[in-house]
């Protein structure tokens, strides 16, 4: 994370506690703050889909059902980590 990233997220954890203290409107946000958080976001979610690109058509063993699992997909990729990260 860039230090622009950090400062980013920093000024917007100030703004919303003031907001919410405060009872300030929504008006007040930082939207440079906010832009440079989404680009993060975006950022991350384009990293995942990488990601699950490269583990598409591999097998892995699946713990919980002690069993190998073929996940063809990108999109079964995403599911099945979605799904592991819900239950944790």
């Amino acid at each position: 994370m860039t230090e622009e990233e950090k400062e980013a997220i920093d000024r917007l954890n100030r703004i919303i506690i003031t907001k919410f203290n405060n009872d300030y409107s929504i008006d007040n946000l930082d939207k440079e703050a906010i832009e440079t958080v989404l680009s993060m976001l975006k950022e991350k979610d384009r990293q995942i889909d990488l990601m699950a690109e490269q583990l598409a058509g591999l097998t892995i063993w699946d713990n919980e059902k002690e069993e190998p699992l073929i996940l063809t997909d990108k999109k079964e990729v995403k599911q099945y980590f979605e799904r592991k990260a819900e239950n944790e």
